[in-house]
């Protein structure tokens, strides 16, 4: 097994409130709209240089490298900006809520299907800010401290501290 330790941004997205847009919708209608998110999600993401690991139904996980932290989060928050303005899903447009943390983790490809996954407390942080983590930020860009202090000072404008706990979000 290759395995590959990194330092990057990851991040998680959620589209908010999916699960209760789609009760009923047409299975064909359902895998389209879910296509649309991967379309947007895969352009914004490779277009900044990052890899989307995998999709979990109105979930995407991925990462950036660590020289790619500041175009990153700019992805994150154009594709958040998209897909608020253009995914329609049953006469609505949900939120999409974004969880990202930078540090330490590891890409694998665990036996037996051996497709390459990111694992390690980085990932779990950023799934907990992205699709977890507290009722007001729903809807929100939530990046960690230690995401925050890996951008850029210019890229830092686009955030403001919210505590408690501390976190960073993004005025989009």
């Amino acid at each position: 097994m290759d395995t590959h330790i990194t330092k990057g941004l990851v991040f998680l997205t959620d589209l908010t409130g999916f699960g209760r847009l789609i009760k009923g919708m047409d299975l064909a209608r359902l895998v389209d709209t879910l296509g649309r998110f991967a379309v947007l999600t895969q352009r914004h993401v490779e277009g900044a240089g990052g890899t989307v690991v995998k999709y979990l139904g109105d979930s995407a996980l991925g990462y950036f490298p660590a020289s790619q932290v500041d175009a990153g989060v700019a992805a994150l928050i154009a594709l958040k900006r998209e897909t608020e303005a253009t995914l329609e899903v049953a006469g609505s447009y949900p939120h999409l809520r974004v969880g990202a943390h930078y540090g330490e983790f590891a890409v694998a490809a665990l036996p037996p299907v051996a497709i390459e996954d990111i694992h390690g407390d980085t990932v779990n942080i950023a799934a907990s800010l992205g699709s977890g983590g507290q009722n007001s930020h729903r809807g929100r860009m939530v990046i960690s401290p230690a995401a925050f202090r890996a951008l850029s000072p210019e890229s830092r404008k686009s955030f403001h501290k919210f505590t408690e706990p501390i976190v960073y979000l993004a005025e989009v």
